[in-house]
């Protein structure tokens, strides 16, 4: 288990809401630096103090008898890592919670690659507005083309509607139509 736990970056816990208790793993310790023996304060002290409130709320609905898991994603007290916490309430036959079992996972490189694509997104838009072109993708086997948002503005097509290489040669001049079509084989 702790081999797991290290190689998903991630640390199991569990609390006992009667015994006001909590039980986390070697894997949760080593990921966020607690003692041996710790309390739910100081777990929730690793939580930095702008996502408190996220936590609170998460902390709230982990206690729903709905056994459906909750999850909230917040920053480490230093703000250099983002922790990713599920959590799943037990009940007894009665529909009272008798515990919760729960995950941190340090997802930190997956946010930061999500940010730089979206980021890469953003500047390639912006590269195709001022350079006022557009870019496309066509499926041959199924005459799908997919078009930049640029390139919707470009030819004053409606961004919801969809386009297929008939659709594009439609709006090639008609000198040019023939020439377009020769070299697109489809």
């Amino acid at each position: 288990l702790a081999d797991a736990e290290d190689l998903a970056r991630l640390g199991l816990w569990s609390v006992d809401p009667e015994a006001g208790t909590i039980h986390v793993s070697d894997g949760l310790r080593e990921l966020c630096g607690l003692p041996p023996e710790c309390t739910v304060s100081q777990v929730m002290d690793n939580v930095h103090a702008e996502d408190q409130d996220a936590i609170e709320a998460f902390r709230a609905s982990m206690y729903d008898p709905d056994p459906a898991p909750v999850e909230v994603e917040v920053r480490s007290k230093d703000g250099e890592r983002t922790l990713l916490v599920r959590a799943r309430p037990e009940v007894d036959e009665d529909g009272k919670v008798v515990r919760v079992l729960g995950i941190v996972q340090d997802v930190t490189r997956y946010r930061d690659a999500e940010r730089r694509a979206s980021q890469d997104r953003r500047l390639f838009g912006d590269a195709q507005q001022v350079a006022r072109l557009g870019t496309w993708e066509w499926n041959t086997a199924t005459g799908e083309c997919i078009w930049s948002t640029m390139l919707y503005e470009l030819f004053g097509v409606d961004h919801d509607q969809p386009i297929t290489y008939t659709d594009y040669l439609s709006l090639v001049h008609p000198d040019d139509r023939g020439w377009v079509d020769q070299r697109w084989p489809g």
